[in-house]
């Protein structure tokens, strides 16, 4: 039996913009739409994060969603 991974990135397909969340947060999305152009995503917009590139590449979690600002993108 395999385990949920820890984070996920998240690419929005209607305004491209990246961020890597918990699964709390995968679901608040779902929910509730993109936090940054609040169309509505689903969980196949999501996939596993394994690179663990987080040097340029934040993780939104729910204690960071209050503190939410534009990131960018890794090259």
């Amino acid at each position: 039996m395999g385990t949920e991974p820890a984070r996920y990135e998240f690419e929005c397909p209607h305004c491209h913009e990246r961020i890597v969340v918990d699964p709390p947060i995968l679901a608040e999305l779902v929910s509730n739409g993109c936090v940054f152009c609040e169309a509505n995503v689903s969980e196949s917009d999501f996939e596993p994060d394994e690179s663990n590139r987080l040097s340029r590449h934040s993780t939104l979690s729910r204690s960071g969603l209050s503190h939410l600002t534009r990131l960018e993108t890794l090259p």
